[in-house]
């Protein structure tokens, strides 16, 4: 996994990122378009922003992994921004392979479970 460090440069794979260093998320949200921006969470908002959002509470581990594999493998999506996502070893090589297929950014971002995030875009 790839820590976040300048969002500018970001490649398509997983990568996590501080709750502190959210604010540069907007060039992620703006890479393309055509296609949607997901944030799977149930602490996580993101404030008002003008491309294509969709927001879906986090389900359990099993049901995630599903969802992410059938998001990125839809040709439809861009970032997937996940709240805590907690991926085995074998699970973030099989993301890192689908990413770099499909051309998708997935931020974990890693917070205290008792942290609300606010992601704002810059």
């Amino acid at each position: 996994m790839n820590v976040v460090t300048n969002t500018n440069t970001v490649l398509p794979g997983v990568s996590a990122l501080s709750f502190q260093d959210t604010s540069g998320l907007m060039p992620l949200f703006n890479r393309d378009p055509r296609r949607w921006t997901y944030l799977i969470s149930n602490h996580a908002v993101i404030g008002s922003m003008s491309a294509p959002l969709i927001q879906l509470p986090k389900p359990d581990t099993a049901t995630l992994q599903e969802w992410l594999e059938k998001l990125i493998c839809s040709g439809n999506v861009h970032t997937i921004v996940v709240d805590n996502g907690k991926f085995s070893a074998l699970f973030k090589q099989q993301l890192e392979f689908l990413c770099r297929r499909f051309d998708v950014v997935i931020v974990d971002i890693q917070h205290r479970p008792r942290e609300v995030a606010r992601l704002r875009p810059a």
